[in-house]
């Protein structure tokens, strides 16, 4: 039926009624970071959700995101993973994106500013720090594993369309397929 009918599609945005939602810094190794941040406005130890954006960042799909699990129960942060090394949102060459920040973030640094992102939401947030859960999407589908393999309070994650290998470098040394068999909580991918 929908062959001969005109095709259309619409942006989801998830209202932020009943959430307390926005932007708020997260304290990290080096001095902080910014995220987005959606969680009920009522009741608190929600169990914390990181979103990990994609090559694109923290733009308003990863927002939505955050909002559309904040609206089930969880508390769900979004760093912005790449702040220290460029502002993605002014791009719009994805070559560009990928040679001037993405390739500059190391692994170590982004897993210790997810650690961070967690501490914080349950110290300042009412996150449950015993049940951390992880998403990420292309690039931070390959977040969710590694951090999978780092962290033993996660709980699950689920990767999103993430590369599972790749050529390694001072900054990315290990991949999904190297780490796999050291999760320490499953992974949905």
């Amino acid at each position: 039926a929908l062959a001969v009918r005109p095709v259309s599609a619409a942006t989801i945005t998830t209202s932020a009624e009943g959430l307390t939602a926005g932007e708020v810094q997260i304290p990290v190794a080096d001095g902080a970071t910014p995220a987005y941040r959606a969680r009920p406005s009522e009741g608190s130890r929600f169990p914390t959700v990181a979103v990990v954006q994609e090559i694109f960042g923290v733009h308003e799909h990863i927002r939505d995101v955050c909002r559309r699990l904040a609206k089930l129960g969880y508390c769900a942060v979004a760093p912005e993973l790449y702040a220290r090394h460029g502002d993605v949102s002014t791009m719009t060459d994805v070559k560009e994106i990928l040679e001037k920040v993405v390739s500059k973030v190391p692994d170590k640094q982004v897993l210790a500013d997810l650690d961070a992102t967690f501490a914080w939401a349950a110290k300042s947030d009412k996150g449950d720090a015993k049940r951390q859960g992880l998403t990420g999407f292309c690039w931070g589908g390959r977040i969710v594993w590694l951090y999978a393999a780092h962290s033993k309070n996660l709980r699950a994650g689920v990767a999103w369309y993430g590369r599972l290998t790749s050529p390694v470098s001072d900054d990315t040394p290990k991949h999904p397929l190297d780490v796999a068999a050291a999760r320490k909580a499953p992974v949905l991918g």
